[in-house]
């Protein structure tokens, strides 16, 4: 740092004129400090920090926003889909509800017709859902086939059945959780 009344070379660290005994000004000392070595490490760092946008991650406003963005997603999610297992629209098939017979009928489109035997349902499957059963009933309510599925697996279902054969899809480890649902071919 030089001296601004001696004009003499001192220390970075000095506060005052070794020569002279002039006081440096904390002014004085940043700009000596910030043309130093040390001066231009601490920049490189600001720098630095400033790229990889560690200043706007550590505030608490943004750790904040990032929450409230998490909570809106998982109250959007539980909202649209609900905590149960769920059979969800597809682009080969459509899904209609019958309420009085509590099940689903899921129409394969008729330009598929030709190219689908088995359909691959979508489904929405909750975490705490591990395995599936599949299990597929005559029109006398007589069982044709009994599968069980991994979550995860693709599970398909027979599109050219019988008009009353029907299937049920249940959470293997609680009963009441359960899908009834019939196949066809669309018009």
């Amino acid at each position: 740092m030089k001296c601004s009344k001696c004009h003499k070379k001192n220390i970075v660290k000095a506060n005052y004129c070794r020569y002279c005994g002039n006081k440096f000004s904390e002014k004085e000392k940043t700009e000596a400090r910030k043309k130093s070595l040390v001066g231009r490490f601490e920049m490189l760092k600001d720098w630095y920090e400033a790229c990889t946008l560690k200043t706007i991650t550590d505030d608490w406003r943004f750790k904040i926003a990032v929450l409230a963005v998490i909570l809106g997603i998982g109250i959007y999610n539980f909202v649209t889909m609900g905590a149960n297992l769920k059979i969800i629209d597809s682009d080969i098939y459509n899904l209609q509800y019958n309420k009085t017979e509590d099940s689903y009928y899921v129409i394969v489109d008729k330009e598929n017709r030709d190219n689908i035997i088995q359909v691959a349902l979508d489904l929405f499957i909750p975490n705490k859902i591990e395995t599936l059963r599949l299990t597929h009933y005559d029109e006398n309510g007589k069982v044709i086939s009994n599968d069980t599925y991994e979550k995860g697996s693709q599970i398909l279902v027979s599109a050219n059945v019988s008009n009353n054969n029907y299937y049920v899809i249940a959470n293997n480890s609680n009963e009441k959780e359960k899908i009834k649902f019939y196949v066809y071919y669309g018009d």
